[in-house]
């Protein structure tokens, strides 16, 4: 089970389409073959198995080859979000000390400040020539790190999440099982692929044997076959919300909803409108969802994320959730092993096998399905100025489920707008406080 599983579709179902992207159709043949260029390159500008490859690109089939090109070669990937400004890759880059970074031509000035070595994606060809030998097969041990990803800390800086060959296919066995996923699915992927919410369904794809309608940029109306789709609340209510959205909704066989927290009303709406949905529980510290449940054959405890799957063991310790599974991640980066137990921030109780979530126990707003760390927040509008104070707070939302905002207190002249301005210049744009107050302090 933990052998290559692209080449095991490849020589197994070569005609089978692996990826719709772009108005077009890869097999496993079609997508093999282009690869082999890419792990040509990556072989011949030394890459060996084990070193870290940060990968930096925001078009989503480019990202795809360079992941599984990595993937192939036995390299760790580390997975960058292609929306940081280069302040928030520094640290990222800072953490883990990738030996490669994969980036776009036009990206390749982000990172000159750094030791590794610089590719270029666009260059990756079989023209460097190459001592790869397509034929070898490479030996995956289950409990090494496949990919690095990123989540909010609590001191400002990003968690480096180390998950291993074993955390992706458990988790797809999990999926499997839960969904009846079958290989005539087609998954519409519209999540980014540098959360594992995206990116566990790449590696779901190679495990069970489905197809992927690639859709980052959202064109629901250009896509008819899809059976299954994961979505967060915001953009499940923003579906809902017009002719087309819906009539998509409508014709799936499973709608996946995670991320935060779904209200009573989406609830209510989702089973009026006849959509099936299946709510779900998780985080990239357990390699995507660990619980979920069909809500409407189970009404009585609709508002809760679900029993948890099989093997896993959900335990409530101080009111904070502790996981119990072998998809909980193998560490975070520089840190110590986990050993399959994880406890997390997240305040929760179960009731009847069901678990409700509670709220966080640290300074983490979940809004739009994005984790917002509250003190990054404070820690980037401080350095704008000379502030008296600033307090974060968040509100509930309907549509985002917490809207994130500071209070700022100053004795200058300066308005929330030009506080905006100033932080996207900073932080990628999913961070920047929906509601900034300023609050005029009198000198004394």
């Amino acid at each position: 089970m933990y052998f290559n599983w692209l080449d095991y579709r490849f020589e197994n179902n070569p005609n089978d389409i692996f990826i719709r992207y772009d108005a077009n159709e890869f097999s496993y043949e079609n997508f093999n073959n282009m690869l082999y260029d890419r792990i040509m390159g990556l072989s011949s500008l030394g890459l060996r198995p084990r070193q870290k490859v940060g990968i930096y690109l925001s078009n989503p089939f480019d990202f795809i080859e360079a992941y599984l090109a990595c993937y192939s070669l036995n390299a760790i990937s580390v997975i960058f979000n292609d929306g940081w400004k280069k302040n928030e890759i520094k640290s990222a880059v800072d953490i883990t000390c990738p030996e490669y970074i994969v980036c776009s031509w036009k990206d390749r000035g982000l990172f000159t400040d750094y030791k590794a070595s610089i590719i270029s994606f666009e260059e990756l060809s079989k023209s460097h020539g190459s001592c790869y030998d397509s034929r070898s097969k490479m030996v995956y041990n289950p409990n090494d790190v496949q990919s690095i990803l990123f989540t909010s800390g609590t001191q400002g800086t990003p968690k480096a999440v180390c998950l291993t060959f074993k955390n992706f296919y458990e988790s797809s066995m999990k999926w499997k099982s839960i969904l009846k996923l079958k290989n005539t699915d087609r998954y519409h992927l519209c999540l980014p692929l540098y959360h594992i919410g995206g990116l566990g369904i790449i590696l779901r794809a190679l495990h069970i044997g489905f197809s992927i309608n690639i859709d980052l940029d959202k064109n629901f109306n250009k896509t008819n076959d899809s059976s299954i789709i994961s979505l967060v609340p915001t953009l499940l209510m923003s579906l809902m919300d017009n002719e087309v959205g819906l009539g998509f909704l409508k014709r799936l066989r499973c709608i996946v909803v995670s991320g935060s927290k779904v209200s009573k009303k989406l609830m209510e709406d989702c089973r009026s409108l006849g959509l099936k949905v299946f709510v779900s529980y998780g985080m990239t510290e357990t390699c995507s969802s660990i619980c979920g449940f069909w809500p409407f054959n189970n009404k009585e405890n609709i508002l809760s994320v679900g029993r948890p799957f099989i093997g896993v063991d959900i335990d409530i310790d101080n009111n904070q959730i502790v996981v119990k599974s072998d998809t909980v991640m193998k560490r975070y980066y520089g840190h110590n092993n986990v050993d399959g137990v994880f406890k997390t921030k997240d305040l929760g109780l179960m009731i009847d096998g069901y678990l409700y979530l509670k709220g966080r126990s640290d300074g983490v707003v979940i809004s739009g399905g994005e984790n917002i760390d509250q003190k990054e927040i404070i820690n980037a509008i401080s350095t704008l100025g000379q502030f008296e104070k600033i307090i974060p707070f968040c509100d509930k939302d309907s549509y985002w489920g917490q809207i994130n905002g500071v209070y700022v207190f100053t004795k200058d002249d300066i308005s929330s707008d030009n506080l905006k301005i100033e932080l996207k210049k900073i932080l990628s744009s999913k961070k920047i406080p929906q509601r900034i107050i300023v609050k005029k302090v009198t000198p004394n």
